[in-house]
C-alpha cells in the first residue's frame, strides 16, 4: 500500500498539496477512485472496508482529512492500518491512503505512518517577510493579475497583522486575493484599489480598531468596534491586535527592527511620536485588565471593551 501524510496548519496549503498529489496519482492510474473521510460520525472499520479490493473496481485511494472534531476511532483505524503495512508492506498493495493532518490530535497516527515509510509532504506556511511577500505576489499571479509594489506593502501590513494572531490566515488571504482579482476584472491591482477594497472587506478588522484607537480616533474606533462585535468577533482577539501593536512599538523603541518589514517600521515610528513610555505603560495595564475580565468572565459585556477603547484613544491624544 502507498501511504502519504500531508502536514500543514493552513487549510489552503493542505488542499493545494492534496490536489497536486491527486493529479500525480491520476497521471499513473487515470481510473483511480477517491473516497474521502473526515472522521465526523465515523463508524469503526469503515477505512478498511473502503480500501479493500473489489473484483470489479479499479485502484482505490482513501483520503482521510483529519480535523479537530475527528473521532478517535478514525485515528485508531489509521494507526492500526499503518502498523499492519509496516509489518507487511504488500498488504492491500493496490490501494493508496492519503492523510492530511494539522494540530495536536493524531500525533500517534502520524508517527505510525512515518514508521510505515509513508511519504511525508510538509506544506509549511511562509514565515520570513520576504517569503510572505512572495506568497502575496504569487497569489495574484495565480489569478493572472499584476500588482503594484506599494499595493503589496499595504497588503503585507494587513496580512502579517492577521497572520500573527489567527490560524489559517494564509487561507483567508488566498480567498481575499481571489475575490479582489474577480472585482478588479483584469486591471492592475493598485494601492488605491487595495485601500478602498480593504476598507470595505476588512472594515471591521481587529487591526483597524486597534489602529484607530491608538491614533486617538475615538468615534471611528468605537464605530468599527461595534460593527465587529455585532458580527460576532471576540473581545480577546480585538485586544490581541492592540497588544501586538504595543509589542511592535516596544521593538522599534529598542531598535530591534531586524525582523520587521520597512513598511511596518515606518508606520510604527509614526505612531510612536504620540506615545511616550509612560503612556504605553498605562495603556498596557488597561488592555491587560480588560483582557483578564473578558477571559475570566468578570465582564463579558460590550461596555468593558468600549470603555477600554475610549481610554486608549483619549490617552493617545493627550500631550
Amino acid at each position: 500500500m502507498q501511504l502519504f501524510l500531508i502536514k500543514s496548519d493552513e487549510y489552503v496549503l493542505r488542499t493545494r498539496a492534496l490536489n497536486e498529489l491527486k493529479a500525480k496519482l491520476l497521471a499513473t492510474a487515470k481510473d483511480m477512485e477517491f473516497e474521502v473521510l473526515s472522521g465526523v460520525n465515523y463508524a469503526k472499520g469503515t477505512l478498511i472496508q473502503l480500501l479493500s479490493p473489489s473484483l470489479f473496481q479499479d485502484a482505490k485511494c482513501c483520503i482521510v482529512e483529519t480535523k479537530e472534531e475527528t473521532e478517535e476511532s478514525l485515528f485508531l483505524d489509521v494507526t492500526n492500518l499503518a502498523k499492519k503495512v509496516a509489518e507487511t508492506p504488500a498488504y492491500l498493495a493496490e490501494s493508496v491512503l492519503i492523510v492530511t493532518h494539522y494540530g495536536r490530535k493524531g500525533i500517534a497516527m502520524c508517527n505510525a505512518l512515518k514508521k510505515a515509510n509513508a511519504t511525508v509532504i510538509t506544506a509549511q506556511a511562509p514565515k520570513k517577510p520576504k517569503e510572505v511577500r512572495e506568497f502575496i505576489m504569487q497569489e495574484f499571479k495565480r489569478n493572472k493579475l499584476r500588482i503594484a509594489r506599494d499595493a503589496i506593502d499595504i497588503l503585507f501590513e494587513t496580512f502579517t497583522n492577521e497572520a500573527e494572531l489567527h490560524k489559517d490566515s494564509f487561507s483567508e488571504f488566498a480567498a481575499l486575493s481571489e475575490q479582489m482579482a474577480f472585482d478588479a476584472n483584469g486591471a492592475e491591482i493598485t494601492s488605491e484599489f487595495v485601500q478602498n477594497y480593504l476598507q470595505g472587506t476588512y472594515g471591521t478588522s481587529n487591526f483597524d480598531i486597534a489602529n484607530l484607537a491608538l491614533d486617538g480616533n475615538v468615534t471611528s474606533s468605537l464605530l468599527k468596534l461595534r460593527v465587529a462585535l455585532q458580527a460576532g468577533e471576540e473581545v480577546p482577539k480585538i485586544l490581541g491586535a492592540i497588544s501586538l501593536n504595543f509589542r511592535r512599538m516596544a521593538q522599534v523603541s529598542a531598535g530591534k527592527m531586524e525582523s520587521m518589514h520597512p513598511f511596518v517600521v515606518r508606520v510604527t515610528q509614526d505612531r510612536l511620536r504620540f506615545w511616550s513610555p509612560d503612556k504605553l505603560s498605562i495603556a498596557s495595564e488597561i488592555v491587560a485588565d480588560t483582557y483578564e475580565n473578558a477571559v475570566t468572565g468578570t465582564d463579558i459585556s460590550t461596555y468593558g471593551i468600549e470603555k477600554a477603547i475610549i481610554k486608549l484613544a483619549v490617552l493617545a491624544r493627550r500631550k
